[in-house]
């Protein structure tokens, strides 16, 4: 379908065709009962295709909720789906100037956590959910 063909896309570094595509198959996919791990792959590939565009907000924002979707189809922690998605959004969030950040275009991608272990203090961060 229109998805094979825009990963295709993709891998030739045809970014900007793989975008049009993917866009074709979201509205194709706006419709009831739809899976929210379906609909995390699509915002997944999204992301690639931002980010080869040098979108990289717009593919941080993409990858973020194809997390968040992961997350609502319950895919476990170790799913290759879910690395690949998290491996994505670290690349961007490190690739998006800190201008855009220190202006808010993204929310934190982990969240802070302190524990006290031994008598120390550790700070340790985490994203998603789910066991390890």
């Amino acid at each position: 379908g229109l998805e094979d063909i825009a990963v295709m896309q993709i891998a030739m570094e045809k970014y900007a065709e793989a975008l049009a595509l993917l866009a074709e198959a979201e509205r194709q996919l706006d419709a009831p009962g739809v899976s929210p791990r379906r609909r995390g792959i699509l915002d997944f590939k999204l992301a690639e295709a931002l980010s080869g565009l040098e979108r990289f907000a717009d593919a941080e924002r993409r990858a973020r909720r194809a997390l968040e979707r992961f997350d609502e189809a319950r895919l476990p922690a170790d799913d290759d789906l879910r690395a690949h998605a998290a491996l994505i959004l670290g690349f961007l969030a490190a690739s998006l100037p800190s201008s855009a950040r220190a202006q808010g275009a993204t929310k934190a991608m982990f969240q802070d956590h302190y524990a006290e272990v031994n008598g120390q203090r550790l700070h340790y961060a985490s994203i998603g959910q789910g066991p390890l």
